[in-house]
């Protein structure tokens, strides 16, 4: 998921760590002119072997000042993944002699460096303590206005989907009833506090819309139906109650549920459900509901349909497997008329390395290797590329198409191909 992940700053930098994004954001957001890993200006004969060109992490040029931020513990040792090479026993040792070679280097030249850690960030006084750094070097911080820093933000890969976070968080929270007070009082998380700043002004600006023009969204539709039914506004006498996908049962629609059955106790409930397929938790769903059922709903006669007509048998004994490890999901042991006639699944490892264009050739060359086998066992196949995230999606995704005319192939999110079929798919990243 980490190395999927890309980490762009708000002015479209992309940066080697997170910490890093929020360093360079820090900077943006008051006005600060930087570059990011510039290449220092030193004499060959100063450059040493072990570390390659020194490129430090940021500099400033408007106050010749440098920043290096350093991934290191209180105890100075570097995470488990960092690597190391011969001479040196360790990634600390290796991390250390560099960090030292760096403030020799600075020291000789008479140049300005600030450090900060990574240890700051775990406890959340690394901003804090840049700033220190910076006003103590004579930096002037202006905080940039807020129209030009939108305009910035809405310019960003990620900007469509933070706004899909907040559709999704707006329907969770109202699905279930509660407010945004509630969820304060309740959040211990930085980050949730954090997007609970950011989303409060969002939902009130939302609430007011539907005010100005009198409308209600599914969701108010929903418990206000519940609201009418329960102060006995609304009266209708049913035999039976019949319910669909039940195991996307939000509680609000659980609560109307009970409603309707309070109303009318004699009334027969049926719902068809298979918790398995319960992947709406982000609109609201609750999967306790179906697994739960007699619980929530009283004494129950269920019917299991346990054979699959979607896919052969390799395919459903490895996602049965794999749902199954969920001690939440009911136990069922399903059988499918379908005998595999080959191996339905490939692992396919992809040792990549140089620099950012040379990963995503050596990535596209992967690709196309299995693309080109694909095509030969089954010329007229659809084949999905499936990823994440929409910028997971191959750069030269059009010249795969190109190449295999006779394949659709197509890239979706995991998210987006819901309910899509395909011969073939693929798993990026």
């Amino acid at each position: 998921h980490e190395q999927s992940f890309r980490n762009v700053t708000l002015n479209g930098l992309e940066c080697k760590s997170m910490e890093e994004v929020m360093i360079a954001n820090f900077l943006y957001l008051h006005q600060v002119e930087f570059e990011y890993e510039s290449f220092y200006p030193m004499d060959a004969a100063d450059r040493n072997p072990d570390f390659g060109h020194y490129q430090p992490d940021f500099y400033l040029p408007d106050f010749a000042l440098y920043h290096e931020h350093y991934g290191i513990d209180e105890n100075g040792n570097v995470p488990d993944y960092f690597g190391f090479k011969p001479p040196f026993r360790s990634a600390t040792e290796q991390y250390q002699s560099g960090m030292q070679w760096k403030t020799t280097i600075h020291e000789k030249y008479q140049t300005r460096l600030i450090k900060t850690y990574s240890f700051q960030n775990r406890k959340g006084t690394l901003l804090k303590a840049f700033k220190i750094q910076l006003e103590e070097n004579g930096v002037a911080l202006n905080k940039r206005p807020p129209g030009e820093i939108l305009s910035m933000v809405k310019r960003l890969d990620d900007y469509e989907d933070f706004m899909g976070l907040v559709y999704t968080f707006l329907n969770l929270m109202k699905s279930n009833n509660a407010s945004v007070e509630q969820l304060k009082a309740k959040a211990t998380d930085q980050r949730f506090k954090v997007f609970l700043g950011v989303f409060a002004p969002l939902y009130q600006a939302y609430q007011m819309e539907l005010t100005r023009t009198k409308s209600i969204d599914y969701n108010d539709m929903v418990n206000l139906a519940t609201s009418h039914i329960l102060s006995g506004e609304f009266r209708k006498t049913y035999k039976y109650i019949l319910v669909d996908e039940f195991q996307d049962m939000s509680l609000g629609r659980y609560d109307l549920l009970k409603a309707l059955k309070s109303a009318n106790p004699d009334a027969k409930l049926y719902a068809v459900g298979d918790d398995w397929q319960s992947i709406f938790r982000f609109t609201g769903s609750d999967i306790s509901i179906i697994t739960e059922f007699s619980k929530h709903l009283g004494i129950t006669a269920e019917n299991g349909v346990l054979q699959t007509y979607r896919f052969n048998d390799e395919i459903l004994n490895l996602s049965s497997g794999f749902i199954q490890r969920n001690p939440a999901q009911l136990k069922k042991r399903l059988s499918s008329p379908y005998q595999a006639k080959r191996s339905s699944f490939e692992l396919v490892p992809i040792n990549t390395f140089g620099n950012k264009a040379n990963r995503t050739l050596q990535k596209f060359d992967a690709l196309n290797s299995l693309i080109r086998k694909i095509a030969m066992n089954y010329p007229k196949a659809t084949i999905f590329l499936i990823g994440r995230y929409h910028h997971n999606a191959p750069p030269d995704l059009r010249e795969l198409q190109k190449n295999y005319p006779s394949n659709r192939i197509a890239y979706h999110t995991a998210h987006a191909c819901k309910g899509l079929t395909c011969d073939v798919s693929i798993l990026l990243d």
